[in-house]
Protein backbone atom coordinates (compact mmCIF):
# COMPACT_ATOMS: atom_id res chain seq x y z
CA UNK A 1 0.00 0.00 0.00
CA UNK A 2 1.05 3.56 -0.54
CA UNK A 3 1.10 6.40 1.93
CA UNK A 4 0.59 9.97 0.88
CA UNK A 5 3.09 12.67 1.60
CA UNK A 6 2.01 13.78 5.07
CA UNK A 7 2.94 17.45 4.94
CA UNK A 8 0.24 19.41 3.09
CA UNK A 9 2.71 21.91 1.59
CA UNK A 10 4.89 19.09 0.22
CA UNK A 11 1.78 17.27 -0.98
CA UNK A 12 0.81 20.18 -3.23
CA UNK A 13 4.40 20.73 -4.38
CA UNK A 14 4.57 17.15 -5.60
CA UNK A 15 1.20 17.50 -7.34
CA UNK A 16 2.42 20.70 -9.04
CA UNK A 17 5.31 18.64 -10.45
CA UNK A 18 2.76 16.27 -12.06
CA UNK A 19 3.74 13.43 -9.74
CA UNK A 20 1.75 11.32 -7.36
CA UNK A 21 2.12 12.58 -3.78
CA UNK A 22 3.34 9.24 -2.46
CA UNK A 23 5.91 8.78 0.28
CA UNK A 24 7.74 5.68 -0.96
CA UNK A 25 9.82 5.46 2.21
CA UNK A 26 6.66 4.89 4.25
CA UNK A 27 4.88 2.69 1.69
CA UNK A 28 4.75 -1.08 1.76
CA UNK A 29 4.57 -3.71 -0.97
CA UNK A 30 2.84 -6.95 0.00
CA UNK A 31 4.84 -10.15 -0.35
CA UNK A 32 3.79 -13.80 -0.67
CA UNK A 33 3.64 -14.24 3.10
CA UNK A 34 1.24 -11.30 3.36
CA UNK A 35 -1.04 -12.81 0.72
CA UNK A 36 -0.96 -16.21 2.40
CA UNK A 37 -1.74 -14.83 5.84
CA UNK A 38 -4.45 -12.52 4.49
CA UNK A 39 -6.23 -15.41 2.79
CA UNK A 40 -5.86 -17.59 5.87
CA UNK A 41 -7.28 -14.93 8.18
CA UNK A 42 -9.95 -13.34 5.99
CA UNK A 43 -11.20 -16.27 3.93
CA UNK A 44 -10.71 -19.17 6.29
CA UNK A 45 -10.75 -18.08 9.93
CA UNK A 46 -13.06 -15.07 9.88
CA UNK A 47 -15.40 -16.20 7.09
CA UNK A 48 -15.65 -20.00 7.14
CA UNK A 49 -14.40 -20.65 10.68
CA UNK A 50 -12.10 -23.39 9.46
CA UNK A 51 -8.71 -23.80 7.85
CA UNK A 52 -7.93 -26.56 5.38
CA UNK A 53 -4.13 -26.83 5.37
CA UNK A 54 -4.01 -28.82 2.13
CA UNK A 55 -5.57 -25.93 0.20
CA UNK A 56 -2.81 -23.59 1.39
CA UNK A 57 -0.12 -26.17 0.67
CA UNK A 58 -1.30 -26.45 -2.94
CA UNK A 59 -1.88 -22.76 -3.57
CA UNK A 60 1.23 -21.38 -1.85
CA UNK A 61 3.61 -24.34 -2.20
CA UNK A 62 4.26 -24.69 1.53
CA UNK A 63 4.16 -27.42 4.14
CA UNK A 64 1.48 -25.95 6.38
CA UNK A 65 2.60 -27.53 9.65
CA UNK A 66 6.18 -26.41 9.08
CA UNK A 67 5.29 -22.91 7.92
CA UNK A 68 2.90 -22.31 10.82
CA UNK A 69 4.64 -24.47 13.41
CA UNK A 70 4.67 -21.78 16.12
CA UNK A 71 1.05 -20.81 15.46
CA UNK A 72 -0.07 -24.44 15.64
CA UNK A 73 1.68 -24.79 19.00
CA UNK A 74 -0.26 -21.77 20.29
CA UNK A 75 -3.53 -23.22 18.97
CA UNK A 76 -3.19 -26.09 21.44
CA UNK A 77 -4.14 -23.76 24.29
CA UNK A 78 -7.19 -22.60 22.34
CA UNK A 79 -8.14 -26.25 21.87
CA UNK A 80 -7.88 -26.79 25.63
CA UNK A 81 -10.19 -23.81 26.07
CA UNK A 82 -12.69 -25.34 23.63
CA UNK A 83 -12.23 -22.63 20.98
CA UNK A 84 -10.74 -24.77 18.20
CA UNK A 85 -10.88 -28.43 17.23
CA UNK A 86 -7.56 -29.91 16.08
CA UNK A 87 -8.66 -33.56 16.11
CA UNK A 88 -8.83 -33.86 12.32
CA UNK A 89 -5.42 -33.15 10.71
CA UNK A 90 -7.16 -32.17 7.45
CA UNK A 91 -9.01 -29.22 8.97
CA UNK A 92 -8.63 -26.76 11.83
CA UNK A 93 -12.16 -25.98 12.96
CA UNK A 94 -13.21 -23.04 15.05
CA UNK A 95 -15.87 -24.27 17.45
CA UNK A 96 -19.19 -22.57 18.02
CA UNK A 97 -17.77 -21.08 21.21
CA UNK A 98 -14.57 -20.13 19.36
CA UNK A 99 -16.47 -18.19 16.71
CA UNK A 100 -17.03 -15.46 19.28
CA UNK A 101 -13.24 -15.24 19.63
CA UNK A 102 -12.34 -15.67 15.95
CA UNK A 103 -10.44 -12.36 15.84
CA UNK A 104 -8.26 -13.50 18.75
CA UNK A 105 -7.59 -16.76 16.94
CA UNK A 106 -6.80 -14.86 13.73
CA UNK A 107 -4.27 -12.70 15.61
CA UNK A 108 -2.11 -15.80 16.06
CA UNK A 109 -1.48 -15.75 12.31
CA UNK A 110 -1.12 -11.97 11.92
CA UNK A 111 2.54 -11.03 12.01
CA UNK A 112 1.80 -7.29 12.01
CA UNK A 113 -0.43 -7.61 15.06
CA UNK A 114 2.41 -9.36 16.88
CA UNK A 115 4.84 -6.57 15.92
CA UNK A 116 2.49 -3.93 17.32
CA UNK A 117 2.43 -5.71 20.67
CA UNK A 118 6.24 -5.76 20.90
Amino acid sequence: FYRNVSNLKNYYQVLDQDQLPVDLKRSYMHNDDDHLRNKLIQDSILTHFEVKPEEFEKEFDIVFNDYFHREKEELIQYEKDGLVDLANPEVIRITRKGQFFSRHIAHLFDRFYKQQLS
